[in-house]
C-alpha cells in the first residue's frame, strides 16, 4: 500500500494500496516524464566467478574467505526464493569510501572478513532491484531498518507499468555491501546520508520520487532537505515523527545491548523473522523469511552490520527526528510530501501523526489494517477506483433515472485468506426487469438479492476472474453469474453459474441467449409449457431478450408463433427478423380479446407469460382445452402501486388451464443440454439475437430504466469494459 490514484493531477496515477484517492490534495500533480540514466548494467551472479570479487557471491564457497559464516554462504542445496531474488537484481556502484588499508576483520573470533565485508577505496556495491522503462519517470523505493528491498516485491510490478521503480538493499542489508564498521564505513546516519546521495546520483538523471519506510525516513527526508531540487515527491511510511518514536522498540534496541546484542543479531531468525512480524500484523510466509533471513545464514557480515547500526539509532535517531521535524514543517520545504500511515504498527503510537500532519500541512493517509512496514501487510491489496451504479432509496410506482445513481468507491484487488470468494472484473451487465421488484421495499423478511439505499445494484452478468479462492476457477476464466453493478466485484464462488467455454459466439450472448433469458425461455418453453410440435404459441413482450428466444424456438418445432410489442418497429422484427407467424402492436389493439381472436381462431395451446395484467385477462378467454401457460414476469404491473386485477379465472377452471410461474434457477441443471440444443442452430444461422447495447456504467440508470417504458429494441446490454 504505497502508490494511490488521484482524482485529478495524480500523484501517482492507477493503482492505490488501500488507502482513498480523496485524501490526499488535488493540487498535487503527475510525475513529468523525467530522462533517467538508463537501464542498471552490473548483473548479479550466483557463483565464485573465478574469485574476482566484482560481483556478489550469493553461494561463495568457504575458500573465498566469508568470514563468520554458517555453511560456507549457501544453506540449502535446493533452489531457494532467495536465489530467485537475487537473480532479478543488478550490481551498482556508489558512495567511495578511502578504508584504512587494514583487512576487515570480525569482532568476535577476528577471522578475515570477504570482499563485501572490505572497504577497499573503490565504490560500494548496492543491490538493486528495477523495473519499468528506464524512460519513464523515477520513482525510488527505500526500504526501513531492519528489512530489505524485497519488502517491495509486491509494488514493483505495479509500478513498472508507468514508471521506472527501482528498490534498493541499504549498505549492511540484504545483498548489497556489508563494510565492517571501522574499516571504512561506520554506520552513521550521515554516512547513510552521503551514501544515498552518492547512489540516487547513479540510478537517476533528474528528479526522482521518493519512498521511504520506517526508520530510515530521517535519513532520507535529510537528504531530500539537502537536494530539494533534485525530488519530485515525497512518501513516508510510519515515519517516526515525534518524540516518543526517537526511541527504538525493545525488538530492534536488544540488537545494540553489549554483548548480547553481537550475540541477538547473529540469530538469523530474531534479526530477520522476529524483527519484521513483531510490529504489526504481518504473517511471513516461509518462502519470504528465506529470503530474509540469507543474509545472516551466509555471512556474520550482516550481524555485525545490524549491531552497529543499531548502535548508532540509539545514539543518533532522537536529533535526526528532531531535525525531520523542523524540515517538513519549514515553509520553506517545497517537495510535496505525503504520510501514510499503518494503524496496527505495534512500534511507533499513532498518538501526534494527526497533528504533526496537520500543523505541517502535509497529506495523512491512513491504512487502518496494516502496520509497521505498510508495504508488507498490504503490499499486494491493490484498491482501485470503483465505478459502481447504487439505488439512492427504495422505488414506489414508476422508476425514474434519479432513483439511481453513479458514485465512484474503491475496492481491494485481492481475497482474503481462506475465502472461496472470486474477484472479478465486469466486462456485460445484463438490464433485466425482474431488477425493478428488487428496488421495493420489504415489508416482511428481507430476501438477499434485494437492493440496499447506498449500494450497488445486483444482476446477471459476464465477468473475467482476476483472482480466485475456488479451485473451480482461475485467473483469467470468463465466466456468467450474479455480480454487482460495478467494474470490480468480490462475489462468493456459488452466484458464478457458469464459466464459458464457448468462444465462437459474442460473449454479450452470455447476458441473453446463452445466459439467465436463454435458460429461462428453454425452461419455461420446454419444461413448463411442455410445447409440442405444431401447437399454437402465444408470447407476449415478444421481441424482448426472452420473448425473441421462445418465439424462435416455438418455430424450431413447426408451431404456428404470434408476439405482441409495444410499437411498429418491434413488430416489423416479429416478423421479419424473428420469424413469428405474425405480430401486433398491443398499443393500437383497443380490444385484446378480440385481437387475440383474429390471430387464434382455434385458441392458444401455450402463452409465454411476460406482462400480466389486461393482457392475461384476455389470453384466458382464448386459451384452449388443457392449454399451459409459463408465467415468466409480469411486466406491466412492476411499477403500480394497485395491481390490476384478472377477471377471467373462471377460464382457468372449466379449459382445465395449467399456470405455473417458473424461475430460471429452476433449469441450471439443464444447462449443458440447453448449450447443445441451443448453439448449432445460432452457428446455422437459424437462430437470430438483437440486442441494443448501452456504452458504459454511466449510462446504466438510463438503460434500465428504458426498460419499464419500451424504449430497448431487443436485449438491453450495458457494457461495462471490453475484454
Amino acid at each position: 500500500m504505497i502508490i494511490q490514484a488521484f482524482q485529478t493531477k495524480p500523484f501517482f496515477h492507477g493503482y492505490s494500496f488501500s488507502f482513498h484517492s480523496s485524501i490526499l490534495p488535488q493540487t498535487l500533480q503527475s510525475l513529468a516524464p523525467y530522462p533517467s540514466r538508463g537501464s542498471l548494467k552490473l548483473k548479479c551472479t550466483s557463483n565464485g566467478n573465478n574469485g574476482k570479487d566484482q560481483d556478489y557471491l550469493l553461494d561463495a564457497p568457504v575458500s573465498v574467505g566469508d568470514g563468520f559464516s554458517f555453511s560456507g554462504g549457501k544453506y540449502s542445496d535446493e533452489p531457494s526464493p532467495s536465489d530467485e531474488w537475487f537473480k532479478q537484481g543488478k550490481m551498482v556502484r556508489a558512495y567511495s569510501t578511502p578504508g584504512t588499508g587494514e583487512k576487515a576483520k570480525d569482532p568476535i573470533f577476528g577471522l578475515t572478513m570477504g570482499a563485501s565485508s572490505q572497504a577497499t577505496g573503490n565504490r560500494f556495491r548496492w543491490f538493486c532491484v528495477e523495473r519499468g522503462n528506464a524512460d519513464n519517470p523515477s520513482v525510488i523505493l527505500v526500504h526501513g531498518f531492519p528489512s530489505q528491498a524485497y519488502s517491495y516485491r509486491k509494488v514493483l510490478p505495479i509500478l513498472s507499468k508507468d514508471y521506472h521503480a527501482i528498490a534498493f538493499d541499504w549498505l549492511g542489508f540484504g545483498f548489497s555491501d556489508k563494510p565492517q564498521p571501522r574499516y571504512g564505513f561506520d554506520y552513521t546516519l550521515d554516512e547513510y546520508v552521503s551514501s544515498l546521495e552518492s547512489l540516487i546520483n547513479e540510478l537517476a538523471v533528474s528528479k526522482v520520487s521518493l519512498v521511504v519506510q520506517g526508520y530510515f525516513s530521517p535519513v532520507v527526508v535529510k537528504y531530500a532537505s539537502l537536494h530539494q531540487e533534485k525530488i519530485n515527491n515525497l512518501i513516508l511510511l510510519n515515519p517516526p515523527l515525534t518524540a516518543r518514536h526517537a526511541e527504538l522498540p525493545p525488538t530492534l534496541s536488544i540488537f545494540s545491548n553489549f554483548l548480547l546484542g553481537e550475540i541477538f543479531s547473529q540469530d538469523p531468525l530474531r534479526a530477520s523473522d522476529k524483527a519484521l512480524t513483531s510490529c504489526g500484523p504481518y504473517k511471513m510466509k516461509e518462502e519470504d523469511a528465506m529470503v530474509y533471513r540469507r543474509p545472516y545464514l551466509t555471512s556474520g557480515s550482516s550481524g555485525f552490520a545490524l549491531n552497529a547500526l543499531s548502535r548508532t539509532m540509539k545514539k543518533e535517531l532522537k536529533t535526526y527526528v528532531k531535525d525531520m521535524q523542523s524540515i517538513l514543517r519549514d515553509k520553506n520545504w517545497k517537495v510535496r510530501t505525503a504520510i501514510c500511515w499503518g494503524q496496527r504498527d505495534r512500534w511507533l503510537s499513532y498518538d501526534g501523526v494527526q497533528d504533526f500532519c496537520k500543523d505541517s500541512n502535509h497529506a495523512l493517509i491512513e491504512v487502518p489494517m496494516a502496520g509497521h512496514h505498510v508495504q508488507e501487510d498490504c503490499g499486494e491489496e491493490i484498491e482501485v477506483k470503483n465505478k459502481q451504479v447504487i439505488l439512492t432509496n427504495y422505488v414506489t410506482g414508476f422508476p425514474k433515472e434519479s432513483d439511481l445513481n453513479i458514485v465512484e468507491g474503491t475496492i481491494i484487488l485481492n481475497i482474503p485468506q481462506g475465502s472461496n470468494d472470486v474477484l472479478l472484473k465486469n466486462l456485460y451487465l445484463s438490464c433485466d426487469p425482474f431488477m425493478r421488484n428488487l428496488m421495493n421495499k420489504k415489508d416482511g423478511p428481507k430476501d438477499t438479492l434485494s437492493y440496499t439505499p447506498g449500494s450497488p445494484l445486483g444482476g446477471f452478468g459476464v465477468s473475467k476472474v482476476l483472482e480466485s479462492g475456488d479451485p473451480k476457477y482461475k485467473k483469467g476464466d470468463l465466466v456468467w453469474g450474479f455480480t454487482q453493478w460495478e467494474e470490480y466485484s468480490l462475489v462468493p464462488s456459488a452466484k458464478i453459474l457458469f464459466k464459458i467455454e464457448h468462444f465462437d459466439v459474442p460473449l454479450t450472448y452470455y447476458t441473453g441467449i446463452l445466459g439467465m433469458p436463454g435458460v429461462t425461455a428453454y425452461g419455461g418453453l420446454f419444461e413448463v409449457g411442455a410445447l409440442k410440435k405444431g401447437e399454437n404459441v402465444f408470447v407476449s413482450a415478444a421481441s424482448g431478450a426472452v420473448g425473441q428466444l421462445v418465439g424462435q424456438f416455438a418455430k424450431l418445432s413447426d408451431c404456428y408463433v404470434v408476439g405482441s410489442a409495444g410499437t411498429k418497429e418491434k413488430v416489423d422484427l416479429l416478423k421479419n427478423k424473428f420469424g413469428f407467424d405474425d405480430g401486433f402492436n398491443y398499443k393500437e389493439e383497443p380490444d385484446l380479446n378480440a385481437a387475440l381472436k383474429r390471430y387464434f381462431p382455434e385458441g392458444i395451446d401455450v402463452y409465454f407469460e411476460n406482462v400480466g395484467g389486461k393482457t392475461l385477462d384476455a389470453v384466458l378467454l382464448n386459451m384452449r382445452v388443457h392449454g399451459r401457460i409459463p408465467a415468466c414476469g409480469m411486466i406491466s404491473q412492476y411499477n403500480l402501486t394497485e395491481h390490476e386485477g384478472v377477471t377471467n379465472l373462471a377460464s382457468i377452471i372449466y379449459k382445465r388451464i395449467r399456470i405455473e410461474g417458473f424461475n430460471s434457477t429452476d433449469y441450471y441443471h439443464l444447462y449443458p443440454k440447453f448449450l447443445e440444443f441451443v448453439l448449432p442452430h445460432i452457428r446455422e444461422g437459424k437462430i437470430v439475437y438483437v440486442e441494443d447495447i448501452a456504452e458504459g456504467l454511466e449510462n446504466g440508470p438510463s438503460a434500465l430504466i428504458g426498460l419499464f417504458s419500451g424504449q430497448n429494441v431487443g436485449k438491453q446490454v450495458l457494457v461495462v469494459a471490453h475484454e
